[in-house]
């Protein structure tokens, strides 16, 4: 079954290798072929139950700690400026909001030990999920 990602994501090359090129698809077919991103898939599932119990229970981020780990973020990528974090990003097919979204759902996994995650297979999981896995792989470094 195919990745179903935004074509900008999905379709961006990474690198070559003599005449062919590979893009971001290339690499997670392959990755996924082999097994070697289920534990991240496993992650982002975490992730999503923290925040899914957040939204249910109605809690508030602190923005705070957000802001302070996007700060670190841009930091340790020596993305100083605000313009340097958005050109970063869209460089790698993310939005601002993307780039919030990260925060927020690693946010709500540190507040959490015991969380009730759903057992969903990455390739019958629902098209957000599967792009939100490429967001963490590329935000997640």
């Amino acid at each position: 079954m195919p990745i179903s990602q935004s074509p900008s994501i999905e379709s961006t090359v990474v690198f070559l290798c003599e005449d062919r090129s590979f893009t971001v698809r290339d690499i997670l077919d392959s990755a996924l072929f082999r097994g070697e991103l289920l534990s991240e898939w496993e992650n982002l599932q975490r992730l999503l139950a923290a925040d899914r119990k957040a939204d249910a229970e109605d809690l508030a981020v602190n923005d705070d700690a957000i802001d302070e780990a996007a700060e670190q973020f841009r930091y340790q990528h020596d993305l100083i400026t605000a313009e340097e974090t958005e050109k970063w990003l869209t460089d790698r097919g993310l939005t601002l909001s993307d780039f919030s979204g990260y925060f927020v759902r690693h946010y709500w996994a540190d507040q959490w030990e015991d969380l009730e995650i759903p057992a969903q297979d990455y390739f019958s999981a629902p098209n957000d999920e599967q792009k939100l896995l490429v967001e963490e792989l590329i935000l997640g470094g």
